[in-house]
Order: C-alpha cells, then sequence, then structure tokens
C-alpha cells in the first residue's frame, strides 16, 4: 500500500481526495530522501564488503615463481603453502628423458610437483651442463612456462674437484691453479676423493672459492632459484678428524668462507642474484637427518644461513633384515624440534634418500618393499609437517621410478 493511502481513513474513501498540504508535501519528500539514503548506505557497505574479500583472496594466493622481478626465499615461498600443496620431486637431470622416453616435464606434471630438486647439478668434468648451459636453460625456461609456480634448485658437488674441471668459459684449470685450490692430505700430498680419481678441493683457497661462484651464477644464469651446496664441509671436517685441528675454529673459519665473510660465497651470490633482478636460496647437504641432534646442535652457525634444511635418512630404515616392516627409525619430532633450537624460527625441511650409500639400498629392495618405504617416509614426514622429495629420476645412480615401477605408487601417495 502506499503511504498516501495510509493516511486516509477508510470511510473517507469514495470521497475525492483533498489537495494535500504544503506540510504532507515536505513530509512525503522527506521520506522519499530518506529511502534513497538507505539505499545507498546499503550498496556502499556491500561493495565495501566485496573488494575486501577480492583483496584478501589475492593476498593469500602463492607468489608465482616465475615473476622474476620479485626477490623471495624458499622460506617466504612455502610459509604461504600448506603442507599437502608444497611437493618436492627430485629429478636429475631434467634435461633427460626417463627410461619410457617421457619428457620431465610429463612426469613433473602428473605429480603436480612445485619444487624440483637438484634439477642440475655439477659433479666435476663429468657433469652434462658444463658443456651445454643453453640447453639447460632452454629446459627451465620450459618448465617453467608449463608448471607455473614452479622452483627450480641447482647445485654443485662443493667436495669433489678433478685435474680436468674448467672455468666457466670452457678453459681448464691450470695446474698452478689446480694446485692452489686442492685440499692437503697427512702426508701434504693431494687429497684424493673415496672412490674416485679425483681430489678434494679446499674451501678456504680464494680462488676454489672463485669457482664455486662461477659456477653457481652460470646456474643463476640459466633459471635456477637456488644453490643446494654438497658437502661444503668435507675438508674441514677431514681437519678435525683426521688432522686432529680444533673443531670450533676450524668449523667457524670455514662456515666463514661459505657464509659470513663480506665476500664470502653466499653473499657474493645474494649479490649477484639481486643484481640480475633474480631470486636466490641456499641449502647444504646437512646429511642424516639424526646429525641436526648431533653435529648442528653442537655448530649450529653451519647451518644457520641456509633457507632450509635438506637432509637424509639412516641405512636402517633400508635394511629389510634388521628392519623387516621397513618403518622410518628417526624420531623427526625431536628432530623438528632440533632444527628450530638451531636456527632459531621455522624453516621447511626437505628430506630425500640420499647416493650413493641409501640410493643403493634402496634399489636392492623389491618393488613393494620400495613402495613400502616411500610409503612409510611420506607418511611419517607428513604428519610432522617436513617434506619429502620423491625420487623420480636419479641418472647417476640408474634409479628411475617409471622403470622400477614405483612412480603410480607416488602417484596415489600425493593424491591422499
Amino acid at each position: 500500500m502506499e503511504p498516501s493511502q495510509k493516511i486516509i481513513p477508510s470511510q473517507e474513501l469514495p470521497m475525492p481526495a483533498k489537495p494535500p498540504s504544503q506540510t504532507y508535501k515536505k513530509k512525503q519528500k522527506m521520506i522519499f530522501l530518506g529511502a534513497l539514503l538507505i539505499i545507498f548506505c546499503i550498496s556502499i557497505i556491500f561493495l565495501l564488503y566485496h573488494r575486501t574479500q577480492i583483496s584478501h583472496s589475492q593476498k593469500t594466493q602463492p607468489t608465482p615463481a616465475n615473476e622474476s622481478q620479485k626477490q623471495y626465499s624458499i622460506t617466504s615461498k612455502t610459509q604461504h603453502i600448506s603442507s599437502h600443496a608444497f611437493l618436492p620431486v627430485i629429478y636429475e637431470p631434467t634435461t633427460q628423458n626417463a627410461s619410457n622416453g617421457e619428457s620431465a616435464l610429463q612426469l613433473l606434471k602428473g605429480l603436480t610437483t612445485t619444487f624440483v630438486f637438484r634439477g642440475i647439478f655439477q659433479w666435476g668434468k663429468s657433469s652434462p651442463i658444463a658443456a651445454d648451459f643453453s640447453g639447460v636453460t632452454n629446459n627451465i625456461h620450459n618448465l617453467k612456462q608449463a608448471i607455473p609456480g614452479l622452483i627450480y634448485e641447482g647445485g654443485i658437488g662443493a667436495q669433489y674437484f678433478d685435474k680436468k674441471s674448467t672455468w666457466t668459459n670452457g678453459s681448464i684449470i691450470s695446474t698452478a691453479d689446480f694446485t692452489s685450490m686442492v685440499a692437503r692430505n697427512k702426508q701434504g700430498g693431494y687429497l684424493t676423493f673415496p672412490g674416485s680419481s679425483g681430489y678434494v678441493p679446499d674451501l678456504a683457497s680464494p680462488l676454489y672459492q672463485k669457482y664455486l661462484e662461477q659456477w653457481s651464477e652460470k646456474q643463476i644464469d640459466a633459471g635456477v632459484d637456488g644453490i643446494f651446496f654438497d658437502d661444503p664441509f668435507y675438508y674441514a671436517q677431514y681437519k678435525v678428524n683426521v688432522l686432529h685441528a680444533n673443531a670450533s675454529t676450524i668449523y667457524q673459519e670455514y662456515a666463514n668462507y661459505l657464509y659470513y665473510n663480506q665476500n664470502s660465497v653466499v653473499k657474493e651470490l645474494r649479490s649477484y642474484a639481486t643484481a640480475k633482478g633474480r631470486p636466490f636460496f641456499v641449502t647444504i647437504n646437512a646429511g642424516r637427518c639424526n646429525s641436526l641432534l648431533t653435529f648442528f646442535t653442537k655448530y649450529p652457525f653451519t647451518l644457520q644461513p641456509n633457507d632450509y634444511i635438506s637432509c637424509s635418512f639412516a641405512l636402517n630404515d633400508f635394511n629389510a633384515n634388521s628392519n623387516p616392516s621397513l618403518q622410518v627409525t628417526e624420531d623427526f619430532n625431536a628432530i623438528k624440534q632440533a632444527a628450530q633450537n638451531i636456527m632459531h624460527k621455522n624453516v621447511p625441511i626437505i628430506t630425500f634418500i640420499d647416493w650413493p650409500s641409501e640410493m643403493n639400498m634402496f634399489k636392492k629392495l623389491t618393488t613393494q618393499q620400495q613402495i613400502t618405504v616411500l610409503s612409510n617416509i611420506y607418511a611419517t614426514t607428513k604428519s610432522q609437517g617436513i617434506y619429502f622429495a620423491l625420487p623420480v629420476l636419479v641418472k647417476g645412480q640408474h634409479y628411475d621410478a617409471l622403470g622400477n615401477g614405483t612412480y603410480d605408487a607416488m602417484t596415489r601417495l600425493v593424491e591422499q
């Protein structure tokens, strides 16, 4: 019913209406303006609420990894990703296909991979990436284009060096330079790397630091987002365990070369990446995860500058004789607490089956036993908020999840 009808008595309805007074007209106008004002306010409130919801939704979306002009570390990246969404995978190198001809892209997408763990890795002169970085660059670019937000890690063995190693321009390192870069054994000769024809480098050598920096910069230019340094404290540990040097002094000295000096390897690389408008993170191979309870608790400064922690498993986790159920034997609750104490903050922990020792034992298991190991590790680490890098392909160790019949099991794990 209209407002004008409400104020007219029912008995007077048949009678002609009297012209409305000026007071009545003013009252009607005020009611009309009031109604408009209420409608306007409701509209404004609705629009503000809608805009707030959109803004909140945008802020909670992960930053794409291919936005190279934005600086980030894996730590800040993973803080905004739930454990079921962040999935690291070992595929080394991503430039090679699996045994059935499928490409890295096909297999990584099949697992909804978000982090390629050691997608390229330089191990002395034997590394294919040293010969063809254009192929590596194209490969990384194509992977990131096809998998938005993909984080890609490179790596270099900081415990191995050989006489045919080259500088990034392809020239072989001279004998004089090699002599200044190689570590020394107890007798003063070159320290050989066990089971190889190569040698152990000395991180104390400024020339070797330059070598690490140049090859790491080459990988950054190719598109990697961070570097995995394999065993950079190898020679420091030899000095302590074999040459009986003071542990605290030696480990601090070598940590300074790697992290803390003004021109340390890591500081130089962070500066280089920043100047190139590239993201950069760093991690070292922390060895067995149990070492967080011992070595790194005693010498935390050797790990603290890392953006995430990478560590591997005890051999007993793969020993079907002493551990028939192939259960994980580590106390990952204690390991996670130790990591927090060491780092003074929460950082991601990525576990992996290292090689050669652990991978060799893993490969000797039957397919069903391998699946059991993968399932046990995946469930245990996930329950603690720790990540497990699924081993899809490790070319140098001849492990191929497709060829070994474990890839489909991996897909089922990540779908849980």
